[in-house]
């Protein structure tokens, strides 16, 4: 139910958050009470926010299932093991497990909305544009 996803994560709107902490249109992290929380910078164009929306939603399900952490001391913790995040535009960025796993389960989630709405296409494709001219300057 809608009240049984709120109790697990919820979503703000903030720039400022985002840009700050990240660098990245989005950021999922922790509240004090465990709620997953992602942060999307509003100011993003509509393809940018479903990208962000989906590698986020891997990392909500990653917080649900106890395997990532922030524990808000800095650091995360990925299936009991303490790390130091790297910095977005470090080259090892994704290589961390939890984003290795939001990165390799991504094409899946693109295939089921691809099979969802056949609507949806232009937008993916626009999205999936977009990545690959990020991926190829070298800024993801």
């Amino acid at each position: 139910t809608a009240q049984e996803l709120r109790e697990r994560f919820y979503i703000r709107w903030d720039r400022a958050f985002v840009l700050g902490h990240r660098g990245h249109g989005a950021s999922t992290t922790q509240d004090d009470s465990g709620r997953a929380v992602v942060y999307l910078d509003p100011d993003q164009q509509v393809h940018q926010l479903v990208w962000c929306i989906l590698h986020e939603v891997v990392h909500v399900a990653q917080i649900c299932r106890g395997d990532l952490e922030h524990p808000g001391e800095g650091g995360v913790i990925w299936r009991g093991e303490r790390h130091l995040p790297l910095a977005p535009e470090d080259p090892a960025y994704f290589d961390q497990p939890w984003e290795a796993e939001a990165e390799r389960v991504f094409p899946q989630l693109i295939a089921a909305l691809r099979a969802s709405d056949p609507k949806l296409e232009p937008l993916l494709a626009e999205m999936e544009r977009h990545m690959q001219s990020l991926d190829s300057a070298g800024n993801v």
